[in-house]
């Protein structure tokens, strides 16, 4: 075995590290900008399945669960928007 591969064991991954930060700090933020909506149906809502053809929750990566935590952010705040036309504001 090679020292970089030596080096490299039992350190984690600075990339997927920060991918797992940034999961968590989105659903902090959400759960914390949506009050009205309980932790579990935010949860709930992320890990739907849009496409019969898509893979199971366990299959995704990462960046994968990152990407539908971002995409549930934008439905959230497109609904806001809605009601704020709602209220001619």
């Amino acid at each position: 075995m090679s020292s970089e591969n030596l080096k490299s064991i039992g350190k984690p991954d600075k990339r997927k590290m920060q991918t797992i930060q940034q999961i968590f700090h989105n659903l902090i933020e959400i759960v914390e900008l949506y009050p009205q909506y309980s932790v579990t149906k935010h949860l709930a809502t992320i890990i739907r399945k849009k496409d019969l053809r898509a893979k199971e929750l366990y299959d995704w990566t990462e960046e994968e669960f990152l990407k539908r935590i971002e995409q549930h952010r934008q439905e959230l705040e497109g609904d806001d928007m809605m009601n704020l036309d709602d209220e001619g504001e």
